[in-house]
C-alpha cells in the first residue's frame, strides 16, 4: 500500500472525533507535504513529538517509571506513521489508568494515573518499611510518602533526590530532568514486532544528561494504538556497570479509580516522618526509683564499672513501677516516634541505643553467668535471684510493642537465655510450679520470636 493510501486510510479511521472538513483538509495537507519531501531525508519527516512537553508547566520532579508516562502522554503521533498515535491520546484521555512497573523490587511497582497530573507508586513490602506509596503531583512537583506499616508520612518539595542510591524510594523519584525535553523529533521508528502474540510497533527514545544515558523503547498495540509496553535504561556515564532497567505494561486504560487515592493530604492516623525535633517530644511519665537504677547501671556500664552496675541490679525491686522520662531514649522513643524524627536525631537515637542495648545485653549476660555458678555452689537461692534479674531486664526491653523493633528483638534474646537456664534450675530443685512458669513463659517468647520471622519473610517476598 502507497504511503498516501495508508495515511488516507489511518485518519478516515481515527477513533477520535473530527469535524470532517477539518478531517479533509488536514488529510489532504498532509499529502501534500509528503509529496513535496519525497526527496528529503526521512529523519527530517519525523513530526514534532516534543512539543507539549517543552511547553509545560510541570515540574521535573518524578520517578524514571514517572517521567516514561509523561513520555507516553507527550508524543504527539507515532515516527512515521505506521500507527498514528492520535488514538493513543484518545485512550489518554479517559485521564485514568494503571500499569505494572517491573524492574526495579522483586515484585511489580503498582502505577495508578489521575488526570494527566498525578500518579500513585504502590511499592511491594520490604522487611524494614512495609509497604510504600508515593503519589506525586506533576504540576507542583509535590511528592508524599505514605510508609504503611508505620503510618508515617514523608513530603517532598524539592526538585531532586541527592543521590539514586540514597533512599529506596529514589529508584522510582530520582529526576531524569533533561527526558523531558527530548522528543523533538529524537525518536526512531523500530516498524513492527511481535511480543507475546502481541503485534506492536515500536519507538526508541535515547538521550543523555550529565550523569546518564537513557535508552526507551515504547511499544504500541499495533491496530488500537494503546501503549503495550514500555522498556528503559538508564545508564551511568561514569560507571557504565551501573544500570536502571525498568519496563511499563499490563496497561488498563479502561478503569474507574478513586481520587482519594491521589490526595496529597496526610491520611487519619499518620505522622509527618523525618520532620520532627527530637527536642520537641513530649513524655508525660517521669523517673521512678528503681528506674533510676537502670540509668545508673547503664551509665556505670559505659565507664566500664561492670561489677558496680551488677551490684545496683540485684538491689532492683521488681515488684515497683519502673517508669523512665524522655531518656534513655531506648525506653522512650517508640518505632513510630523514630520515623518522625529528622536525620541527625534519629542517628542520635539509634546511637545511643546501640549502646544501652549492648550494656544491657552483656550485664543480662553476666548476671546469668553469676547465676550458673550460685547454682553450682548449691546456693539456690542467690542463683534463683540473679537468673530473675536476667529475665526482667529481657521483660523491660520487650514490654512495650509500640517500642523499636530492634529493642524488642534483644529484650526477647536475653528473656529466651535466662529461661533456658531456669528450666533445668527448677527441674534440678523439682520445684514444678516454678518450672511449669517458665516453660510457658519460654513458649510465649519464642511465639513473639517466631511471629516477627514470619512478618519479616512475609515482607520480603
Amino acid at each position: 500500500m502507497k504511503t498516501a493510501e495508508y495515511i488516507k486510510r489511518i485518519v478516515e479511521n481515527a477513533k477520535i472525533k473530527i469535524n470532517p472538513e477539518v478531517k479533509k483538509s488536514a488529510l489532504n495537507e498532509l499529502i501534500n507535504k509528503l509529496e513535496k519531501a519525497k526527496n528529503i531525508d526521512s529523519v527530517k519527516l519525523k513530526p514534532d513529538i516534543g512539543r507539549i512537553i517543552m511547553n509545560s508547566k510541570i515540574t521535573k520532579l518524578a520517578a524514571a517509571a514517572i517521567i516514561i508516562f509523561v513520555v507516553i502522554i507527550g508524543i504527539n503521533q507515532f515516527g512515521n506513521g505506521n500507527t498514528a498515535f492520535a488514538e493513543v491520546i484518545g485512550y489518554f484521555q479517559k485521564h485514568t489508568y494503571t500499569f505494572d512497573l517491573e524492574g526495579l523490587t522483586t515484585k511489580p511497582i503498582h502505577a495508578k494515573v489521575w488526570e494527566l497530573g498525578r500518579i500513585r507508586l504502590d511499592f511491594p513490602a520490604t522487611v524494614d518499611a512495609g509497604e510504600i506509596s508515593s503519589i506525586t503531583d506533576l504540576n507542583t512537583g509535590h511528592t508524599l510518602l505514605l510508609f504503611h506499616q508505620d503510618k508515617t508520612a514523608a513530603v517532598k518539595k524539592e526538585l531532586f533526590f541527592k543521590n539514586i542510591t540514597e533512599e529506596p524510594i529514589s529508584l522510582c523519584t530520582k529526576p531524569i530532568a533533561e527526558l523531558w525535553n527530548v522528543l523533538d523529533g529524537a525518536e526512531e521508528y523500530l516498524g513492527e514486532n511481535e511480543i507475546d502474540g502481541k503485534r506492536v510497533s515500536g519507538f526508541r527514545i535515547t538521550k543523555e544528561d550529565q550523569n546518564y544515558k537513557y535508552d526507551i523503547t515504547l511499544w504500541a498495540d499495533y491496530k488500537k494504538g494503546f501503549p503495550y509496553m514500555v522498556e528503559t535504561t538508564a545508564k551511568s556515564l561514569d560507571q557504565p556497570s551501573l544500570k536502571i532497567t525498568m519496563t511499563m505494561k499490563n496497561f488498563n486504560l479502561d478503569t474507574e479509580l478513586d481520587e482519594k487515592l491521589f490526595s496529597l493530604e496526610l491520611p487519619s492516623g499518620y505522622i509527618i516522618a523525618y520532620q520532627e525535633n527530637l527536642e520537641d517530644i513530649k513524655v508525660e511519665s517521669k523517673l521512678t526509683p528503681e528506674a533510676e537504677k537502670i540509668v545508673q547501671i547503664l551509665n556505670l556500664a559505659s565507664e566500664d564499672k561492670k561489677d558496680e552496675a551488677l551490684d545496683i541490679l540485684m538491689t532492683i525491686d521488681w515488684s515497683k513501677p519502673i517508669e523512665f522520662g524522655k531518656e534513655p531514649y531506648i525506653f522512650s522513643i517508640s518505632e513510630k516516634a523514630y520515623k518522625a524524627l529528622k536525620a541527625d536525631d534519629q542517628k542520635l537515637v539509634l546511637e545511643q541505643n546501640s549502646t544501652n542495648m549492648t550494656s544491657i545485653r552483656d550485664i543480662s549476660f553476666n548476671i546469668i553467668d553469676r547465676g550458673k555458678i550460685e547454682i553450682s555452689l548449691n546456693r539456690y537461692e542467690e542463683a534463683e535471684k540473679y537468673l530473675v534479674a536476667a529475665l526482667q531486664l529481657g521483660k523491660l526491653l520487650e514490654r512495650n510493642p509500640d517500642s523499636m523493633l530492634i529493642v524488642q528483638l534483644v529484650g526477647i534474646s536475653i528473656e529466651k537465655k535466662a529461661l533456658n537456664e531456669m528450666i533445668p534450675f527448677y527441674t534440678s530443685i523439682n520445684d514444678n510450679a516454678k518450672l511449669q512458669d517458665a516453660k510457658e513463659q519460654l513458649s510465649a517468647a519464642e511465639t513473639v520470636a517466631e511471629n516477627i520471622k514470619k512478618q519479616s519473610k512475609e515482607l520480603s517476598k
